[in-house]
């Protein structure tokens, strides 16, 4: 059987006689084709469309004009992006205009909410998180300065905190005296340090300069050992009772 359908004519005859109705047949029954129009009383106006891009659907009269807020679901939570309205796209809530305003958010400063999980503030480039072993690189948390504290929560679980390891250390030797000297100088790229005393007279260590009997952060004892604060690169200073051995000290880079 083949498609389309030609009435002929007969008692009272609708439609009228040999007229063909469009039909794509299919196991032995005809289906028919049907335009769509404009639902208006009194107008046949078609519904615009082709077959590449399909049906034009216009939803800037639909409920989604009027939302307030850009809210889809993000792993089973509610997310909330800010309003759609846009002045760069007519039809608040069309796609169009939700695309252009998440354009605008990006390039600004914005806030995403996640229900019950976490409400982030970002301006320009977002990296997003991932799930439980995958790496996502590095990340860098700066509040700037004035601002509050930055709260990490682990939600019950451990955080990992990689860290510079030094892989250099450099010896090196002061000659006690009973006048300040410079143990250490100032150096940024110092990650620890160590200092040995093998004097027999006591040893007053400063962080800081101009160390005395009277200002110094340490007294070492003969034979006694040091350990710099992790994270201090500043200079160290020492001065001790009498002139006597060394300082043996290490510089960990």
């Amino acid at each position: 059987m083949a498609d389309n359908v030609v009435f002929t004519e007969g008692a009272n005859s609708t439609p009228p006689n040999l007229t063909t109705v469009a039909t794509d047949e299919i196991a032995s029954a005809h289906y028919q084709y049907v335009k769509l129009v404009n639902g208006t009383s009194g107008n046949n106006e078609a519904i615009p469309g082709d077959a590449t891009n399909g049906l034009l659907v216009d939803i800037s009269n639909s409920s989604l004009a009027t939302t307030n807020a850009l809210a889809s679901q993000v792993d089973g939570h509610s997310v909330s992006i800010g309003a759609t309205d846009d002045s760069e796209a007519a039809g608040n809530g069309s796609v169009i205009a939700i695309l252009k305003r998440i354009r605008t958010l990006l390039s600004s400063t914005l806030t995403v909410t996640i229900s019950g999980i976490v409400s982030v503030a970002q301006s320009g480039t977002w990296i997003l998180g991932a799930n439980s072993g995958v790496d996502i690189g590095d990340v860098t948390i700066n509040n700037g300065n004035g601002a509050s504290a930055v709260n990490i929560q682990d939600g019950g679980n451990s955080i990992t905190v990689d860290f510079s390891k030094p892989s250099v250390s450099t010896t090196s030797s002061v000659v006690s005296s009973a006048t300040n000297v410079t143990l250490l100088a100032s150096n940024a790229n110092r990650l620890g340090a160590t200092i040995y005393n093998d004097s027999t007279q006591i040893l007053y260590v400063k962080l800081g300069t101009t160390a005395s009997s009277s200002s110094y952060t340490v007294q070492m004892d003969t034979n006694s050992y040091y350990e710099v604060p992790f994270g201090y690169t500043g200079n160290i200073d020492g001065i001790w009772t009498s002139a006597n051995g060394n300082a043996r000290i290490d510089e960990l880079t």
